[in-house]
């Protein structure tokens, strides 16, 4: 039914506003006191990183993902008044610096096996995920590049062979080969997919002994396949180096150490990984029964683990929820580099999951300074954030009466 004031349409049968220019002032705001259309909802978007708010109009203001950081401003503020703002925060692009912390992203209950999985590894295009067991290497597709939500099974390989058992695992750039280190006999073993990324294919083509061969718990290799780094539970990280390239085998490398280093701090290596250009190394590390953290190196001679300074810490705590981390990948290709981290989780709710986090900061968002209270700071870059806010005096005293953050 439509609303008339002094015989003039003001709100129609639809409920949109028209001819206000004909009504007086003390009648429009004692409609927007009420809410649009005479309290309902009244929804619009906002854009860019200045949001300004017409609350004489709308009490729902919704924005996709933030491209920076973002202020807000509120105008033509009713005498009392509730709204809510919403919004994506995103991350700044800060790759590769861990003292930007990591931001939760999801953590997914998508593996095969009741296992958490000792290592994870990625195809390069983000499509295909794969994951250590102890005695299988799993294999996943991903619906949607990178977003471990969408994994499902494909296939699974036994990668038990002459006794060897998998705790760290690296994937050849083509695909056609994959290493797992076994922590129990000692053995770096190289398996080739005969038809590349699908280890249902792979046959043991290598296994051989390091020098120094105790409990590994972290694999990588230099992208040229000259350098091998391994990673064990005595905290140190091991590099040698091959004269033939991707050759693990004791007569081209692995007889000789070359360079070690040994981490700050107590704990058993988890995860290892380098950035591409060799300038930064991430190590992961669990105490038993305690949380674990990430530890972020800066070398100042590229792949020389011996130029190697600490830079950060991040330490996951109970709001994370994550007890003994295991294995490490940080996904690296333009326009997205440092920044996705993922890894498995052995004890606690989450115990058997795979996690996404994110190594960036999210978009600020400055509020007035009317508004009497402050925004968490933990929120996910990912989650859409909802503010809900209201003022009894026409916006000089503003309250923030919730704060939701819900996972995309």
């Amino acid at each position: 039914m439509a609303i008339k004031v002094n015989g003039t349409t003001v709100i129609n049968d639809s409920r949109a506003l028209s001819n206000i220019a004909s009504v007086d002032a003390t009648t429009v705001a004692t409609l927007n006191a009420g809410g649009v259309g005479g309290g309902g909802f009244e929804p619009t978007t906002v854009s860019g990183t200045s949001h300004a708010l017409n609350l004489g109009s709308f009490n729902y203001f919704e924005s996709g993902t933030l491209t920076g950081a973002t202020t807000i401003s509120f105008s033509n503020v009713p005498t009392e008044a509730r709204w809510q703002y919403s919004y994506i925060p995103g991350a700044l692009p800060t790759g590769w610096n861990l003292s930007v912390g990591l931001k939760k992203v999801v953590n997914a209950n998508v593996l095969q096996s009741s296992n958490a999985g000792n290592d994870v590894f990625f195809k390069p295009d983000g499509t295909r995920m794969y994951v250590c067991q102890t005695s299988t290497m799993e294999e996943y597709n991903l619906s949607t590049a990178w977003d471990i939500t969408t994994a499902t099974y494909s296939r699974a390989k036994t990668t038990t062979q002459n006794g060897n058992n998998s705790q760290a695992c690296f994937f050849h750039p083509s695909g056609t080969y994959f290493w797992q280190a076994d922590p129990w006999n000692g053995y770096i073993g190289r398996w080739t997919m005969s038809t590349a990324w699908n280890v249902s294919t792979a046959y043991m083509s290598q296994a051989d002994q390091p020098q120094y061969s105790f409990g590994y718990g972290g694999l990588f290799f230099k992208p040229d396949g000259t350098r091998m780094y391994v990673a064990g539970d005595n905290g140190k990280v091991d590099q040698y180096n091959l004269s033939t390239p991707w050759d693990t085998t004791w007569s081209n490398g692995l007889s000789t150490r070359t360079d070690t280093f040994q981490p700050g701090g107590s704990g058993t290596v988890v995860g290892l990984h380098f950035k591409s250009d060799g300038t930064r190394m991430y190590v992961a590390r669990q105490i038993a029964n305690s949380v674990g953290f990430v530890q972020e190196y800066s070398l100042s001679t590229a792949w020389v683990l011996s130029t190697a300074t600490a830079q950060a810490t991040y330490t996951f705590t109970a709001a994370d929820n994550v007890n003994e981390n295991q294995g490490l990948y940080i996904r690296e290709e333009s326009g997205n580099s440092g920044i996705n981290v993922y890894f498995s989780n052995v004890q606690g709710t989450n115990a058997g999951n795979m996690n996404h986090y994110n190594m960036a900061l999210a978009n600020a968002v400055t509020l007035p300074s009317s508004v009497d209270g402050i925004l968490p700071t933990d929120n996910p870059t990912t989650a859409r954030r909802t503010i809900d806010f209201v003022t009894l005096n026409g916006g000089t005293d503003v309250r923030i009466l919730g704060v939701e953050d819900i996972n995309q």
